[in-house]
């Protein structure tokens, strides 16, 4: 192993000079980075790597990845370029003798030039171990710096030069753990970083050329000196173990975390945006990058300019309100950690104030009085536009009274007694009749309003109490009384008197003291025989006022003096006397002062015969019995024997009678009767849809004996039926009726005539004719029009048949049309009809082209019932064309 080393060093001196030119001179290969990719997040990324903070693993994850790399295992290479596998120990004595080879006299090896750090801007990690110490032996941590470095520009690659990644892959996979301390400052030797040992096989030569995944990172070496290189070594791919470890060692140097100084923070703008920066210094230089750690109540936007950076806090909407309220957070924090890309991090802690923002609420009551209280009801209704949860506090009233309101805004306003006494006064004004009270409602983020509301005060008052006392007066019609009254508040009352019911008069004083006087009406009717109770007494209302809306109404009734005057002047008027039935007739008559409805009634009746009396009227009627009319037809009769007497009694209905005697005489047998005259008769115009006529016949008898009427029966067009007292009822036939309808119809045919007699019951009769008129039916037209045709093809001549139905069966007559247009028409009055073509309509029939209009004609004939009723057929007959001249024969 240590005369490989040498040979290799022999190789690389030739190189540097000039033996190997030709091939150490051959082109180099360059790789571009494919567009987008980026081996590394520097400060200097996008604008949007400020928006989203470059993503870096934390402090904690980096530190388990140092310790990590300290702490591993992996193959490794014997002397021969067999692969195997061991500890860190195994490999001690190789490594001494290497290091003995290096220099067999046991002086100092003069180190190679140490590149300036971040020359190239490339930067590979590497991790270097060293030798285990006695002292340490036994320890089991290890230490692991990592550190970016360039790769020396003056030292050839001899082997292979992987990525920093694939580098520090490669330092982290050494095939022992041993601790190393590296003081700050030591600038490992630019050697490339060691191989992966199970790698060096195709795919470690082209990762190398085109890096991990075919993208190179670092620029790639010139396969001619590697080849040179591996000729002068022996062993292409081969590295020895310490080497590996001595040059990763010597990459590593001390690296400086960078330092962020004091935030500084301004006050929240109008719109609560608060703004700032942080400076950060990094004594390396290194390009640093920063992850924000989102705050609890907003959002920040970083922006970079070298080592500052400024940042813009916006807190949400939700935090600025509840940093309005007492209890909730009036700051929010932030952290910002930022990193140099080569393990050094620092944080910051960012504190800022959140400005406090709130819409006050906005308020309006309502309310009403309780139908049954005094009290008022009502709510506050609020609205927030941040929908805070309101509290309400309401003051005492201006006039005393109380207020409850709970968490939802509900009052309830109870008015005091004496507020309600003030508001019930007939002089009370506006001022009287309302309380007004604050409520502040607060929505708890500082926003507050004060609504004033105004209630009514319900008018309150004790009526006052009252009683009455009344005495009819011994002098006259008049009633006395008195009211007491008494109020509980000491309001001065007055009393109003109403009138009666009955119309009677009332007059009080300001003592309560009243008069009730009654109408005359009122006292007759109190004086009626049957008078019920409520005609005796009579009712008034005395109201009684307390000046507060207070009042007490007392109903009086009090009792009516009667007062009436008797019927007078009775006496009896058209007194007759019938020669033949002997029968008296005749009329009580009186008069009252007061206007009443008078009775009658038979006091005592006649001794010769019987009386009949009408107590509404007063009509009476005598009628003696056969023994007196035949005593007073006897020649020796006294003046006794042709007389007889009964009494009548007159009654006002209110306590007054009168009592009249009637005498009347009594009429002897054997008169000569005489027969009712003056017979008479009223019709009634026919019933418009039964043609039912009614009416009533009359007579008069010279000697007043009763008439009666007979006639019932059938008349010659109708029927009529006739009552005792002269009314009667016609009703026409049918056919007579329908005659009355007919085109011809006569006076006679309109009207009929029947006869009634009168009769008054001695022997004498009148008869009377009566006339009536006959309502004409309605009349139904003939229906089921039809008819039929029979052409002769040589005349072209047309016969036919027109025919209908009557409902009452009336005789039917034809008539139509005598031309048309294209012939001529004969219609009988049996319906019978014979049409004539012209001859250039039948020409026209026949013609070529002929339509259907050519070959056929129309007229009407008419269907008349003889009452009005008539019904038009449409004939269709057909038009023949003439035949051809060949034809004939």
């Amino acid at each position: 192993m240590g005369y490989a080393k040498h040979i290799g060093r022999i190789g690389a001196l030739a190189i540097t000079l000039g033996v190997g030119v030709g091939i150490g001179t051959s082109p180099g290969i360059a790789l571009a980075d494919e567009p987008g990719t980026s081996t590394s997040s520097t400060a200097d990324s996008s604008p949007g790597a400020a928006a989203k903070g470059t993503s870096h693993a934390s402090p904690a994850s980096r530190r388990a990845a140092r310790k990590a790399a300290r702490t591993h295992t992996g193959p490794s290479e014997d002397s021969q370029g067999g692969a195997t596998t061991g500890t860190a120990a195994e490999d001690d004595t190789t490594a001494a003798e290497d290091v003995d080879a290096a220099d067999p006299a046991g002086g100092e090896e003069k180190p190679e030039p140490t590149p300036a750090r971040h020359r190239s801007g490339k930067a590979v990690r590497a991790v270097a171990t060293a030798p285990r110490s006695a002292a340490s032996e036994d320890a089991s941590a290890t230490v692991t710096h990592e550190r970016t470095v360039e790769a020396a520009e003056s030292a050839p690659s001899t082997e292979p030069g992987p990525d920093a990644t694939t580098a520090a892959r490669t330092a982290a996979s050494a095939s022992r753990d041993v601790p190393v301390e590296a003081a700050d400052g030591v600038t490992a030797p630019a050697e490339p970083p060691v191989a992966e040992p199970t790698s060096v096989t195709l795919t470690s030569v082209l990762s190398s050329l085109f890096g991990r995944g075919g993208v190179p990172a670092v620029p790639a070496e010139s396969p001619a000196l590697w080849v040179l290189a591996a000729a002068a070594r022996r062993q292409l791919g081969k590295t020895d173990t310490a080497d590996a470890q001595t040059n990763a060692l010597a990459q590593i140097a001390a690296n400086s975390d960078p330092v962020a100084g004091a935030p500084v923070v301004s006050q929240p703008d109008s719109s609560g945006v608060v703004t700032g920066y942080v400076i950060v210094a990094d004594a390396d230089g290194d390009p640093l990058t920063y992850v924000v750690g989102n705050p609890g109540n907003g959002k920040v936007a970083v922006t970079q300019d070298a080592g500052v950076f400024s940042f813009a806090y916006t807190p949400t909407a939700t935090a600025r309100h509840a940093a309005a309220s007492d209890t909730g957070a009036k700051t929010d924090s932030f952290i910002l950690t930022f990193s140099d890309g080569n393990g050094g991090t620092a944080t910051s802690t960012v504190t800022v104030a959140i400005a406090p923002v709130n819409a006050e609420p906005t308020a309006r009551a309502r309310s009403s009085v309780s139908l049954f209280s005094a009290d008022v009801h009502g709510r506050i209704v609020v609205r927030d536009p941040d929908k805070d949860t309101v509290t309400f506090a309401a003051t005492p009233t201006a006039k005393g009274g109380t207020v409850a309101i709970d968490e939802k805004g509900r009052f309830t306003y109870t008015p005091t007694a004496e507020a309600q006494h003030a508001a019930a006064a007939a002089d009370a004004t506006d001022a009287d009749k309302t309380d007004t009270f604050d409520v502040t409602v607060a929505d708890g983020h500082g926003g507050s309003t004060t609504v004033t509301v105004t209630v009514k005060v319900k008018p309150g008052n004790r009526a006052p109490t009252a009683t009455v006392r009344t005495w009819s007066s011994p002098f006259s019609a008049d009633v006395i009384g008195v009211v007491r009254a008494r109020d509980a508040e000491k309001d001065p009352v007055t009393f109003t008197a109403s009138p009666s019911a009955k119309g009677g008069t009332v007059t009080i004083d300001a003592r309560g003291r009243f008069t009730y006087t009654p109408t005359d009406e009122a006292r007759h009717a109190a004086a009626a025989t049957d008078a019920p109770k409520r005609d005796t007494v009579d009712t008034f209302a005395i109201v009684v006022s307390d000046d507060h809306g207070g009042t007490t109404k007392l109903l009086v009734t009090v009792n009516i003096k009667p007062a009436n005057a008797a019927p007078t002047n009775a006496a009896t008027t058209d007194v007759f006397t019938s020669p033949n039935s002997g029968v008296v007739t005749g009329k009580v008559v009186a008069s009252d002062p007061d206007g009443d409805a008078l009775t009658y009634d038979i006091a005592t009746g006649g001794r010769k015969g019987d009386v009949g009396l009408d107590a509404a009227t007063g009509m009476f009627t005598y009628t003696p019995s056969a023994q007196a009319r035949a005593a007073a037809s006897s020649p020796f009769a006294r003046p006794r024997d042709t007389m007889d007497s009964f009494r009548v009694t007159v009654d006002d209905g209110h306590g007054g009678t009168t009592t009249l005697r009637i005498t009347v005489g009594i009429a002897p047998l054997g008169n000569t009767n005489q027969a009712p005259t003056d017979g008479n008769f009223t019709a009634s115009q026919p019933n418009s849809i039964t043609g039912k006529v009614t009416g009533t016949v009359t007579a008069t008898d010279p000697e007043r004996d009763v008439v009666t009427f007979i006639g019932s029966g059938p008349t010659p067009k109708g029927s009529v039926v006739v009552s005792l007292d002269g009314s009667f009822s016609y009703t026409p036939s049918d056919s007579a009726r329908h005659q009355a309808t007919a085109d011809g119809a006569t006076a006679a045919d309109k009207q009929d005539t029947f006869t009634v007699t009168a009769v008054d019951g001695f022997g004498g009769s009148l008869d009377i004719p009566v006339t009536v008129a006959i309502k004409p039916s309605v009349n139904r037209a003939p229906t089921r029009g039809s008819y039929t045709t029979d052409a002769d093809p040589l005349t072209g001549m047309v016969t036919g048949v027109a025919t209908a139905t009557d409902a009452e069966s009336d005789a039917l007559r034809y008539s139509g049309t005598t031309t048309t247009g294209k012939g001529s028409v004969i219609v009988a009055g049996n319906g019978g009809f014979t049409y004539t073509p012209t001859d250039d309509a039948r020409a026209a029939a026949g013609a070529p082209g002929a339509t259907r209009q050519d070959k056929q004609d129309t007229f009407d004939v008419v269907v008349d019932d003889g009452h009005g009723g008539t019904l038009t057929i449409v004939v269709k007959v057909p038009v023949v064309a003439a035949p051809a001249l060949g034809v004939l024969v």
